[in-house]
């Protein structure tokens, strides 16, 4: 038997209990969909499955499950968490979008599979008190966040991005359907720079088409880059709500000169929203319950302020260009690719742009390289050898038992950048492939719905994501600048001194200043209690921390306030996981005949 909820963004299929032929015909098969869904290549599909446009999106993805069956997903593009049951096979195909755009959770057993769009939706279904991940948990209290598939309760799954699941009564097969290992390179493009125009370009217009929606800009060349290409396509900016969040009372905030240069570049007034001093923990509570889990990323309190702002002013769209970094990449990995082949002044040349993003000196930078000699490999490990060891890899984080039960191999994973060998091509594949970026898109769209509000994210886009991974790594770096193709994309579009930009605005002294004015609430939710929060925090470094924050000490390494930060987020989420959840109506899934 298969049941769904009312909103249809959750089923539950007793697999041992074959459900009865379908009155609507024996070839009948249902779609859900979770919110958010967008398919952005409808009109070509429409087109290749000869059917009318004016279908519903469910039956066109019943149509396509008949055409490719499993190989469905891999057709589809834009935003998607799909459920599709096949009363005739008896069996029900998962697919999701492959950056995770559309959330979908699951649990299985031998009797029973429930999914939906929302893990408390699947957890309320399931009626039963689900224990905590604590691997999952471990990986929060680290900050390092190892996989794609687990959750913070046991037994809870996400079916990760790029693939899906085909469950029948006896078996379940989870598989890939796309990888970026797997998009060819190119040895050369001459006319990159306008493929890349064109593709963004229409991302960013399929983000348009409904809605009325909000521009945050930053200053950046990421929020930039979208308010040129609407420019561009006629739109005027003046018409929409432009949103940016200020440091204006913060020393080393570098924004402000670019964000008037685009003001006056659009004739837009945009409206601020004051960052300077804030709570990093304010409304996490509302936060935490929307998500099922402290899922949110240090500056949630600051980003979060866009969405009710977007609302009270008439819009149900935001704009961000959230991912930009990851899709474009910064290009970085082509240093090691100029060391490798001893281009050392070439080298130097392009190490600006890694000063200016890191806030470092090209000199320190360059000494990093010169290890491909082993003379200089030599010294380095000498000079290492005298001077201390990083704080960071000193302190502890996780209690003895739960560091014990995570394994000690959990987090000794080298990045590629540490390895010698790397090129750009496996640094932009390991940015994309990190697990903290569906869980980002995920955070995104489930705080953005729970305020009435769409984000729309047009560097997420598979044609554009493909195209960047396939470029020669001079096309991300070169000119001492970061990624150039970009750039070049946007050049008559954007100020100069956006496009010529090379600094990054470090958020973190802000960060550390709000925790620290918040040391009463943070004394209050880590004291110990019934929570227990030592089964999970090394409790010396806590109450190490805990003593400086009672003497009023403001010399908090950063490395310290983050792990503050998370111990408090945790402290808030223990609480509210203890509430139990209402079960939610079901109903049973009937056919539709094939259209």
């Amino acid at each position: 038997m298969i049941r769904h909820t009312e909103r249809k963004d959750a089923l539950a299929w007793e697999r041992q209990a074959a459900f009865p032929a379908s009155p609507s015909g024996a070839n009948a098969a249902v779609a859900l969909t979770a919110p958010g869904l967008r398919i952005d290549n409808r009109a070509e599909l429409l087109e290749r499955l000869a059917l009318s446009p004016h279908i519903s999106d469910e039956a066109l993805l019943l149509a396509a499950w008949r055409q490719w069956r499993e190989g469905m997903a891999d057709k589809l593009r834009g935003s998607f968490a799909v459920a599709i049951f096949d009363f005739a096979r008896q069996e029900l195909y998962l697919a999701r979008d492959i950056f995770g755009l559309s959330p979908l959770y699951y649990s299985l057993d031998q009797q029973r599979l429930v999914a939906g769009a929302s893990s408390r939706r699947v957890r309320a279904i399931m009626q039963g008190g689900q224990a905590h991940d604590r691997p999952f948990l471990a990986d929060f209290v680290c900050g390092q966040f190892t996989d794609s598939r687990s959750t913070f309760h046991s037994g809870l799954h996400r079916l990760p991005p790029a693939h899906y699941m085909l469950v029948t009564a006896a078996t379940a097969e989870i598989q890939r359907y796309w990888s970026p290992g797997d998009v060819p390179r190119r040895e050369s493009c001459p006319d990159a720079v306008e493929q890349f125009r064109d593709l963004f370009d229409r991302s960013v217009a399929r983000s348009l088409e409904a809605g009325r929606p909000s521009l945050p800009l930053s200053g950046g060349i990421d929020s930039s880059a979208i308010a040129g290409s609407l420019a561009a396509s006629g739109l005027q900016l003046a018409s929409l709500p432009t949103l940016t969040m200020t440091y204006r009372e913060s020393a080393n905030w570098t924004d402000a000169p670019y964000l008037d240069d685009l003001a006056r570049y659009f004739a837009v007034q945009t409206q601020e929203i004051p960052c300077d001093r804030h709570d990093p923990l304010s409304g996490m509570e509302h936060w935490l319950t929307v998500l099922d889990g402290p899922y949110v990323s240090y500056g949630h309190s600051v980003s979060s302020q866009l969405l009710p702002l977007s609302a009270e002013l008439g819009c149900d769209t935001l704009l961000s260009g959230h991912g930009g970094d990851e899709v474009i990449s910064y290009g970085l990995g082509r240093l090691n690719e100029l060391a490798r082949s001893g281009r050392w002044l070439e080298l130097w040349r392009e190490l600006e742009g890694a000063a200016g993003l890191f806030g470092q000196s090209r000199t320190r930078l360059f000494r990093k390289y010169l290890t491909h000699k082993p003379f200089f490999r030599r010294v380095e490990r000498k000079l290492a050898s005298l001077q201390p060891a990083e704080n960071a890899a000193l302190k502890p984080a996780l209690s003895k038992e739960l560091a014990e039960e995570a394994g000690p191999d959990r987090y000794a994973g080298r990045p590629a950048v540490e390895r010698s060998e790397h090129d750009e091509r496996m640094l932009h594949e390991e940015a994309l492939e990190n697990p903290i970026q569906p869980l980002a898109l995920e955070t995104i769209g489930a705080c953005s719905r729970a305020s009435g509000i769409e984000t729309q994210m047009p560097f997420y886009d598979r044609e554009l994501v493909e195209f960047s991974l396939s470029l020669p790594s001079e096309w991300k770096l070169r000119d001492g600048l970061t990624r150039r193709i970009m750039r070049l994309a946007m050049q008559g579009r954007l100020p100069e001194s956006i496009l010529r930009r090379r600094s990054k605005f470090d958020f973190s002294e802000a960060f550390r200043a709000g925790l620290l004015e918040s040391r009463a609430k943070i004394l209050d939710l880590t004291a110990p209690g019934p929570d227990n929060l030592g089964a999970f925090i090394d409790g010396t470094r806590l109450n190490g921390l805990r003593d400086r924050l009672s003497r009023n000490e403001t010399k908090i390494e950063m490395d310290d306030a983050y792990f503050l930060w998370r111990v408090t987020i945790l402290a808030m989420w223990l609480d509210i996981a203890k509430h139990p959840l209402e079960s939610p109506p079901m109903q049973i899934l009937q056919g539709t005949p094939p259209q």
